[in-house]
């Protein structure tokens, strides 16, 4: 059953916005690296900036490379080897375009005519045609020109235009926007309404006709040596890789939608210009575990607050973590107690000693969220310190300093979410990590928080006496209150866990007791049957939790008749997440069912993940074949996507978020689906780059895999 899912290709993006970059017109890659006309110079591009190294005649109109040779067109002239010999020929209008043949024939388009230039001397061989953009030549006169007015192509020993429209051949659209020949001799043009393929005979290969032809805006075209094609769309990046379309959009990978031109060097690395800058993307091949690694680095660097509590990062420079800060959330609790379950299940994995470290600072951080509070087993939110963002603010009824110095607080209010992710991280710290000194830590602090909700009539209970508003667990709300419904199945779960995992930790019987008793005279083992609200997928927080929980209580529960039905409601969440892939949930399925069905599909999952997690636009309602769930709208949600895209191109989101989103954050590019007359008005503000999610939403199910011995290294 065990995936091994391999290597594979995982970009990163550089983006490049200064006057420079926004100045860029045409681009070009040679063995030793990517290069950009704009402005006045010509440009070397590396990820350590825009380099300008050479001074130009006049603005470029074309830039291409070959055989590591520069050729420039721009105002009258071209020139080859711009960087080196620099050979100029000087025409009597302006460059557009230029094309080298294989049997090194210069091919050149001015605003009037196409020229022959070999060794220097330039023959008029052509008028051009009528609004020519671009041309591309194979062997001998196979010359073809890309226009405002169709696909034009010499022909006859007169030289004459031959003229491929939509209206008389396959083109199409007549709206040719470039072309360029393969080494087979196809001619791919590439046109308003996407790419087209031609034998030079009758042939044609169109989006109509093959599926995995980019159906988009086309306005320039890159070919690799190892047969992948680069198009730079009205609407993003279109690679075809393996024969396989992969999408890079806008915000993550483009600093605006429509990219102009494209170049790809020898290493995989594609310049990308557009109006409002340069992206330089730049592939690297690499394993799940050496992205988990990748992701362990980052999340030790950025992610983590004082004392070890694991956050999401604030940003005051969109994308760039350096720029960042940290701040107390509500959720403190529930993501350090992920983190100390990621690392547990690491060291479990690999017996690195920088995991269990990692681990037991976890726990450390933990526990002190129930030690501040003063109240026996009663969890904070979270703490904060005076030299912290935010001190002092906030709803302070809520906030509570811990004496009159007014240097440290803490938040109430705690919920059903900070309980389980302390139990959760605790349960798998328990088991695979801690000491037996350690595990009587553990064992002191999660007697307390359980004896604290048992004793207060299945609640948390706050400093000011009063429950706090998720954490009941009680009959009277879950059974007795329609207005718990959507909490009646979870919150049961939840509580099952909770009272299973203190028995398991504690030995203490009387937990095992109280765990019956909610199944026998309560019917909460009913209740979780089928826990999982069909809520249009819009409510991913009870997801989160139901797996988080329904781990622990899988662990711990013996009994073949209590685990029959708790099967059931994995079973039943699972099912309807499944369209999801999100990789915890198959992989904590398949660990308790051994049906490795979604294995693969959380190995996709792990795969796709940006190595960046900005919180960045998406803008993707463009991707063919989009299926539209109009569910959501009954409760008051805007429809989204049917099943979620590659992650690649989705909007980042843990597993509270919703990976079904389209054009999350792009209001500015949201526009009416002719086909079902849908706004996907989503409108996340926080979509915006200037906040990252933590890398837990790859980290945890990571190792959580490699412990169940459902991923391979």
């Amino acid at each position: 059953m065990k995936h091994y899912h391999g290597a594979f290709t995982q970009y990163t993006a550089k983006i490049y916005e200064d006057e420079t970059a926004r100045s860029a017109r045409c681009a070009a890659a040679t063995p030793d690296g990517s290069f950009l006309a704009a402005g006045d110079a010509l440009c070397r591009v590396t990820e350590n900036g825009v380099e300008p190294i050479a001074d130009l005649p006049a603005p470029a109109a074309a830039l291409f490379a070959r055989d590591g040779k520069i050729f420039l067109c721009a105002g009258n002239s071209v020139f080859e080897d711009f960087l080196g010999a620099r050979r100029e020929t000087v025409f009597e209008e302006p460059v557009v375009d230029a094309a080298l043949s294989e049997d090194n024939i210069l091919w050149v388009l001015t605003e009037k005519y196409l020229y022959r230039v070999q060794n220097g001397e330039k023959e008029n061989t052509n008028d051009a045609p009528p609004g020519a953009k671009r041309i591309d030549a194979l062997l001998g006169e196979k010359v073809f020109c890309a226009c405002a007015c169709g696909l034009f192509a010499k022909k006859g020993k007169r030289r004459h235009w031959a003229e491929l429209t939509g209206e008389w051949s396959g083109l199409a659209d007549d709206d040719a926007r470039c072309v360029k020949l393969d080494a087979l001799g196809h001619i791919w043009t590439g046109t308003a309404k996407g790419v087209c393929v031609w034998d030079d005979r009758n042939e044609w290969r169109t989006p109509d006709n093959t599926s995995n032809l980019p159906s988009c805006a086309v306005n320039d075209m890159a070919f690799a040596a190892d047969g992948a094609k680069y198009f730079a769309c009205d609407t993003g990046l279109v690679l075809l890789k393996n024969g396989k379309l992969r999408y890079l959009t806008y915000r993550r990978w483009l600093p605006a939608p429509r990219v102009k031109r494209v170049a790809v060097n020898k290493n995989g690395a594609i310049l990308a210009v557009t109006d409002a800058g340069l992206s330089l993307i730049t592939p690297r091949r690499m394993t799940l575990e050496e992205k988990a690694d990748h992701f362990d680095e980052m999340l030790e660097k950025y992610f983590l607050r004082e004392d070890g509590w694991c956050v999401s990062r604030a940003l005051t420079k969109p994308g760039d973590l350096e720029s960042g800060f940290l701040r107390a959330t509500d959720n403190d609790g529930l993501y350090t107690g992920i983190y100390a379950a990621s690392q547990s299940f690491r060291y479990a994995v690999t017996g690195d000693e920088k995991a269990k470290t990692r681990a037991r600072r976890a726990i450390d951080a933990l526990i002190k969220l129930t030690e501040i509070t003063g109240i026996e087993g009663f969890p904070a939110r979270a703490i904060r310190y005076a030299h912290e963002p935010d001190f002092g603010t906030g709803e302070r009824k809520e906030w509570h300093y811990t004496d009159e110095t007014k240097t440290v607080e803490w938040r109430g209010e705690t919920s059903s979410d900070e309980v389980t992710g302390h139990l959760y991280g605790y349960s798998v710290y328990f088991d695979l990590c801690a000491d037996e000194d350690e595990k009587k830590r553990v064992a002191a602090v999660v007697r307390k928080i359980v004896d604290h909700i048992i004793e207060h009539g299945w609640h948390l209970v706050d400093v000011d006496g009063t429950p706090t508003t998720w954490a009941d667990w009680s009959p009277e709300s879950l059974n007795g209150d329609g207005k718990w419904v959507f909490e009646h199945g979870i919150n049961s779960l939840e509580i099952l866990s909770y009272l299973i995992t203190a028995y398991h930790i504690t030995g203490d019987g009387k937990y095992k007791e109280a765990f019956l008793y909610l199944i026998k005279e309560h019917h909460y083992l009913l209740n979780i049957m089928n826990y999982k609200v069909r809520d249009a997928h819009i409510c991913h927080i009870d997801d989160q939790l139901g797996f988080n929980a329904i781990y622990p209580l899988l662990e711990y529960a013996e009994e073949p008749e209590i685990r029959s039905v708790i099967l059931m409601g994995l079973a039943d969440h699972r099912e309807y997440e499944r369209i999801e892939r999100t990789p915890l949930y198959e992989l904590v399925y398949a660990r308790f069912t051994g049906d490795g069905s979604g294995v693969s599909d959380a190995a996709r999952t792990l795969a796709e993940l940006p190595l960046d997690t900005a919180n960045w636009p998406a803008y993707n309602s463009h991707i063919p074949g989009l299926v539209w769930d109009r569910s959501p709208e009954k409760y008051g949600n805007p429809a989204h996507l049917a099943e979620p895209l590659s992650r690649e191109i989705a909007p980042i989101c843990g597993g509270a978020g919703n990976p079904m989103h389209c054009d999350a954050g792009s209001d500015e590019f949201t526009v009416k689906a002719e086909s079902n007359g849908l706004f996907d008005r989503v409108s996340l503000k926080w979509h915006n780059g200037m906040a990252a999610q933590n890398p837990l939403i790859y980290f945890q199910p990571y190792w959580a895999g490699r412990y169940f011995g459902l991923l391979g290294d």
